[in-house]
């Protein structure tokens, strides 16, 4: 089913291949890969980094509270990003 996010697993294709398959106009691909985030752009999908996106799922509460640590974000990064400082 469809809804506000979805995870897709490849099997014979790389991940790029299928989300570039899967994605059209007006969708949203989280992703800290420019070469993704370039093709997604070509069929007018959205791209927001995986920080951005952090931040715009982090739960509301008190004003200065951090429901993330800075080393969950760390991990994050270090899983998803393709950065060197992963």
């Amino acid at each position: 089913p469809k809804g506000p996010f979805q995870v897709l697993f490849s099997e014979k294709e790389t991940a790029d291949e299928v989300i570039l398959k899967k994605i059209s106009k007006g969708d949203v691909v989280v992703t800290a890969d420019r070469g993704l985030a370039s093709r997604a752009g070509v069929k007018r999908a959205s791209t927001m980094s995986p920080v951005d996106f952090l931040k715009k799922i982090e739960p509301k509460g008190t004003p200065g509270e951090k429901p993330f640590k800075e080393d969950d974000i760390e991990e994050w990064l270090r899983i998803f990003s393709t950065d060197e400082r992963a």
